[in-house]
């Protein structure tokens, strides 16, 4: 976080909760002050939209199915993580074993605005990179569904 705040403009950000989230978000941004600058904060969070809640359920559920152990732990290994941290269940890890990386919303577009919007009202965060599983069904299904309510939420932001 340190290096971040000295070198960079932006700095993204988990949590294992949205509290934990909202902390470190104020953290940053209070390191960055302290030493004149400012800093965005931003997190990751992977949509699975489907018609109904049960039926977004049901996609996730096939990710999970497929967790790759193997490939978990090559992603250790590149994040560094392998020599201190396997066996382990930190965040990190446990987020991994869900089928998702980062923070995720799985759920009907009302389900995953409303995820959204909490993100937004209380993880004192200025942005969000939104992951999808399919992006060329994901991306227009977002913009039509979900991102009308978000907007109605926030129409001040929306203008």
């Amino acid at each position: 976080m340190k290096f971040s705040i000295e070198e960079m403009d932006a700095i993204f950000l988990g949590g294992a909760t949205v509290d934990e989230l909202a902390a470190n978000s104020r953290k940053a941004k209070q390191m960055a002050k302290d030493v004149g600058k400012t800093i965005k904060t931003y997190t990751m969070i992977n949509l699975v939209i489907g018609d109904t809640d049960e039926a977004a359920a049901a996609t996730a559920e096939s990710y999970r199915a497929g967790f790759d152990e193997g490939a978990l732990h090559g992603m250790m290994r590149a994040y560094g993580f392998l020599d201190s941290e396997i066996g382990k269940e930190n965040v990190f890890v446990k987020k991994a074993r869900s089928g998702f990386i980062s923070e995720h919303a799985v759920g009907s577009a009302e389900t995953i605005a409303e995820k959204l919007i909490t993100l937004l009202d209380k993880a004192d965060l200025d942005g969000l990179m939104l992951i999808f599983p399919d992006y060329l069904t994901g991306l227009p299904l977002f913009a039509e569904k979900v991102l009308p309510l978000v907007r109605a939420r926030f129409p001040e932001q929306a203008a």
